[in-house]
């Protein structure tokens, strides 16, 4: 169940540009949204890039980057990561388009990635302007972020599938993977690390389905798996024409059932990282009794027949569970590259649909549209808005809605999803442990106008209701703790339990100083030997320096020092959420030493006195 109300809304976000098959000759755009007044600025610092900009309530600001932005190439690493940083909350999307070759991507703020993806992509297609391949994007979002990744197919580096490697990043630098030849895909590569990271998938061309004769690039940033769910629903995105859906499991042995609007059954036995393809013209209710991911896939207008002048072309949106409601969603319709002909589909529980807005107007007293009832007991409900290029709002101060964008030009679409909440709902949101003596935070974060909450902290206390609180425990050991959950939208609970230990605060002991000459590596060290690990218990680091140095290793490494890291760097051990006394290590970076000979001399030798040359 949720913890953290993450949206696509924020403050600060990390991405980039995966290559597109006109490499190196295409138009990278960063659009920008908010419900409020606000600025902010654009940068790229490894190119030394830096535009501010400001955007007006429910109005879009426009940036476009430099033409190194893109990354070209595979498995190497760049430091091209776009950074963007906001004074109040704003949405943030991307478009990358040549000819009528275009795809966008809502970007997630750094609030709502993690440290564990699947990839979807789709196999490349050599046609027209050359060959297109499989590939994905990391990007880094903090310092020494160590990315492990295993291979579902061969890559251009030299690997091949079923191959685990290894990259270790720092903050705002990238590294693509592009599968070998056109007909491998990448979908189902398992990317993890030990901090927070970005990851974008795709093609740089592509035909979908890969028989149809129309291709485009496919740009679409990828979810964490701890914000997968096991409910969602697919709405087509013409009238009669079929999409193509990709379902991915994160866990073996998972059951999918799907029912199409007319009430067909399917269901599909995966395993973690495998996938099932298949065409609807219709709504889907997907149901899953583990966490899965869902692709829609728009076709080529090879094999379009529902819209007019050859409208359309290959794009790719990952869905939302039904479980990430959000009373509030703001997404953008663009106009970049001939796009004519825009929609938005909504998703609503049925008992909500006379309370749903678009742009301020009540959807079906106000707009006359009407919602279609779909699912097991027809729970949910789903519509196709037909709309205009900008900005827009849709509200449901009852349960929540889900939206997605997409639009249609002469062969050309663009598609995302991301009206919605991105809400961690995988994880375990109880405490580990704690000191003794020390306050415990309790807090669930999630709407309390929605959930209802029942806490037992495990020391024999009345249970508990608030939303968030502390507890101070007087005595060492372990306590079975549990988290009861009741989501009033959904009439449903879910139980969450854990084995709180509570443990004596300790002490970590870092190396006093290290000094060094700049350029160097930094070696950081922190012993455990004196750290009583409790049973079940576990210990971890975390480092904080100048220059907003973070890192969560026990030996992190700086591998190029320079003068300005100088100075303390503080450690504390965390064992089972009791954070030890901290220590520190001093560092002193010694600069590169710079001789001044003088000015140039001519000299004319007349002794056998050997002129010596003073270095000042």
């Amino acid at each position: 169940m949720a913890c953290l109300a993450q949206s696509n809304e924020g403050t600060d976000f990390w991405f980039g540009f995966m290559e597109h098959v006109d490499a190196n000759d295409n138009n990278k755009v960063v659009l920008i949204t908010s419900k409020q007044n606000t600025e902010g600025i654009v940068s790229i610092p490894g190119l030394g890039f830096s535009q501010p900009f400001s955007v007006q309530a429910n109005q879009v600001a426009q940036v476009e980057v430099p033409l190194g932005t893109e990354f070209i190439g595979s498995e190497t690493v760049k430091n091209i990561g776009i950074n963007l940083s906001s004074n109040l909350p704003v949405s943030v999307y991307i478009h990358q388009y040549h000819g009528s070759r275009s795809e966008a991507t809502l970007v997630l703020p750094n609030e709502s990635i993690s440290t564990a993806y699947y990839v979807m992509s789709y196999a490349g297609i050599s046609a027209g302007p050359g060959d297109g391949f499989s590939e994905f994007l990391i990007v880094a979002t903090q310092d020494e972020t160590t990315v492990n990744y295993q291979l579902t197919d061969n890559t251009q580096g030299g690997k091949i599938s079923g191959q685990t490697a290894s990259v270790t990043l720092d903050k705002g630098e990238t590294y693509q993977v592009k599968g070998q030849n056109t007909f491998n895909d990448l979908t189902g590569s398992f990317i993890e690390g030990d901090k927070p990271f970005a990851v974008f998938a795709g093609a740089s061309f592509a035909g979908v389905p890969s028989f149809c004769p129309t291709y485009d690039n496919l740009l679409e940033q990828m979810t964490p798996i701890d914000t997968w769910g096991t409910r969602f629903v697919s709405v087509p995105t013409t009238d009669s024409d079929e999409d193509v859906f990709r379902i991915l499991a994160a866990e073996n042995s998972t059951t999918v059932n799907r029912v199409t609007q007319s009430g067909t059954m399917f269901m599909h036995s995966l395993n973690k990282g495998e996938y099932v393809e298949y065409d609807s013209d219709s709504a889907n209710y997907i149901e899953s009794d583990k966490p899965i991911v869902v692709a829609q896939y728009l076709i080529g207008q090879g094999c379009i027949e529902s819209l007019p002048n050859q409208d359309g072309d290959p794009s790719m949106l990952l869905l939302n569970s039904v479980e990430q409601l959000r009373d509030t969603v703001t997404l953008f319709n663009s106009h970049l590259q001939n796009i004519t002909i825009q929609f938005i589909n909504l998703i609503c529980r049925t008992d909500d649909i006379d309370i749903v807005k678009f742009d301020g107007a009540l959807v079906q007293a106000d707009l006359g549209l009407s919602f279609t009832p779909i699912g097991s007991a027809g729970e949910f409900s789903f519509l196709r808005i037909p709309t205009t290029s900008g900005s827009h709002t849709i509200t449901d101060p009852g349960c929540g809605v889900i939206a997605t964008a997409y639009g249609f030009g002469a062969n050309e679409s663009y598609a995302y999803s991301g009206g919605a909440s991105f809400s961690k709902i995988n994880s375990n949101q109880l405490p580990e442990g704690g000191c003794r003596g020390i306050d415990v935070t309790f807090s669930s974060g999630l709407p309390p106008d929605r959930y209802e909450l029942e806490w037992d902290i495990g020391d024999g206390q009345p249970l508990r209701t608030d939303d968030d609180f502390t507890y101070t425990y007087e005595n060492l050991g372990t306590y079975p703790s549990q988290l009861i959950i009741f989501d009033k939208c959904f009439n449903e609970r879910d139980t969450l339990n854990r084995d709180m230990i509570i443990t004596l605060r300790q002490a970590v002991d870092a190396i006093d100083e290290i000094e060094l000459c700049e350029d160097e590596p930094i070696n950081f060290e922190v012993t455990d030997s004196g750290i009583n690990i409790p049973t079940g218990g576990r210990v971890s680091f975390e480092w904080i320096g100048p220059l907003d140095y973070f890192a969560e290793e026990q030996y992190p490494q700086i591998s190029a020092a320079k003068p300005e890291m100088s100075g303390t760097y503080e450690v504390v051990g965390i064992v089972s959420g009791c954070a030890t006394f901290p220590d520190s290590t001093e560092v002193n970076v010694n600069p590169t030493p710079t001789h001044e000979l003088g000015e140039s001399t001519t000299l004319c030798i007349k002794t056998n006195k050997i002129p010596v040359l003073d270095g000042g």
